[in-house]
């Protein structure tokens, strides 16, 4: 049987001895619930201590930000991200945080949103964030948001005032390691050249395909025009086809690009929100 359930199990029949008895201290007091939800994040059954935090709430007759924060962090980490930005906005209309911690919990769950320029501007608002925390969920952005340069910088401004950023380093090194596609370029290397562009977008498998396939459609086009003159109805339909897999094949070369930088920035998100998960959890 599960430990949390007979845990359960103890408080509930525990209550029932002091209920009749009469002589037991009350388990479901405050001061035990709250004991009770420290123990169910310490476990990290987020779900139940986000069930006794808000029980917890409803019966303390003071809603402290510490309490408030347990709910919503709890929430979070059980993976309720829109119920805990939805309590954020109950018991912060304004987002006008009081505290550090809820400055930042409120910055976690925006950037779990992928709300970027949101929190682009929540950053600056944010009263109680100190210095480095603003670096540091400053440079996140900037590198969420794939503005590479400006994030570099940031990194390498501070590196010497504040070692808050020297887990980006690594970030830097992977940028630095990749090689950016140009769709354009693609595009254009497959206009001239079937199939070139989507093996510069390292897709020469792609690249094979298309080569072949727009050039036996021009090949048949051109044998049927040779053979049967201007009016070849073999003709004209493979030249149809060969039109049709030639904007295909510039096409597929742009898209080639694209998802090129597509999946390396997604790399570098997951290394970047790696970093933030441990400067804040």
């Amino acid at each position: 049987m599960n430990f949390k359930i007979l845990i359960s199990m103890f408080f509930t029949v525990f209550s029932l001895l002091a209920s009749s008895t009469g002589s037991a201290q009350n388990i479901f007091d405050t001061i035990h619930t709250e004991k009770y939800a420290n123990f169910l994040f310490a476990t990290h059954d987020y779900e139940l201590a986000a069930e006794e935090y808000d029980r917890l709430l409803f019966m303390s007759n003071t809603k402290t930000d510490s309490l408030q924060w347990m709910l919503i962090r709890s929430t979070r980490l059980a993976g309720n991200i829109d119920k805990a930005i939805q309590r954020i906005h109950v018991y912060y209309p304004d987002t006008n945080f009081k505290t550090n911690y809820l400055s930042k919990e409120y910055l976690q769950l925006l950037f779990i949103k992928k709300e970027n320029n949101l929190a682009r501007n929540e950053i600056v608002r944010l009263r109680e964030l100190d210095s480095t925390d603003r670096l540091f969920y400053t440079t996140t952005n900037e590198f969420l948001s794939e503005n590479y340069s400006l994030a570099s910088q940031l990194v390498n401004n501070s590196l010497q005032k504040n070692t808050a950023l020297e887990p980006f380093k690594d970030v830097m090194l992977s940028i630095n390691g990749q090689k950016h596609k140009s769709p354009v370029l693609a595009g254009t290397l497959s206009a001239i050249i079937p199939g070139l562009g989507q093996t510069y977008a390292g897709n020469w498998q792609d690249g094979v395909f298309a080569s072949i396939l727009t050039g036996s459609a021009i090949f048949q086009a051109y044998r049927g025009f040779n053979k049967y003159g201007i009016e070849s109805v073999y003709g004209w339909v493979f030249s149809a086809m060969a039109s049709a897999f030639y904007s295909a094949n510039i096409y597929g070369a742009i898209k080639a690009a694209n998802k090129h930088n597509i999946l390396n920035h997604i790399k570098i998100s997951i290394q970047v929100e790696a970093l933030l998960f441990n400067y804040y959890n």
